[in-house]
């Protein structure tokens, strides 16, 4: 099966990294220019502080998005997927509910989409399983219960 999901996020990030791309740069020149005022005041060092590290954020994000995408590119050179790994579309049914998300080693924030980590507790439970595989997760007093309906 075409990998359509994957398809329809790396659309979605194309978009995010133009705004993401903007707002860094708007950042940065905001930060550039509250430096050169911090220069002649004491007053300003705060401000100074957190534009840099606003503008620190903005360029963390928009290098998470650009490794997305790259691993998203690879992932393109398999027309399917047998197995879970990131990137990938995940469908799992987690103690009789629905769950769908998207496994990646880098995730982010991005609005009505859903991004695992590989290394978070599921994550790490759920690499290399097949569709219809079970796993489990043991916490202190319960142990949870899934099932992969769907990989691609």
């Amino acid at each position: 099966m075409v990998r359509i999901k994957l398809k329809e996020l790396a659309k979605k990030l194309s978009k995010e990294l133009a705004v993401a791309q903007k707002r860094y740069k708007e950042s940065k020149s905001d930060a550039d220019r509250v430096s050169q005022e911090a220069v002649s005041s004491w007053s300003s060092a705060g401000d100074r502080e957190y534009s840099q590290g606003q503008a620190e954020i903005l360029k963390e994000n928009l290098e998470s998005i650009k490794r997305i995408q790259k691993a998203i590119e690879s992932a393109f050179e398999k027309e399917s997927v047998d197995k879970v790994e990131a990137p990938s579309y995940v469908e799992i049914n987690l103690n009789g509910s629905a769950m769908n998300f998207y496994l990646v080693n880098d995730p982010i924030h991005l609005e009505n989409v859903n991004f695992l980590s590989g290394e978070s507790e599921i994550g790490k439970v759920i690499i290399g399983k097949v569709v219809d595989d079970v796993f489990e997760i043991k916490r202190e007093n319960t142990v949870v219960r899934g099932k992969i309906i769907f990989i691609g």
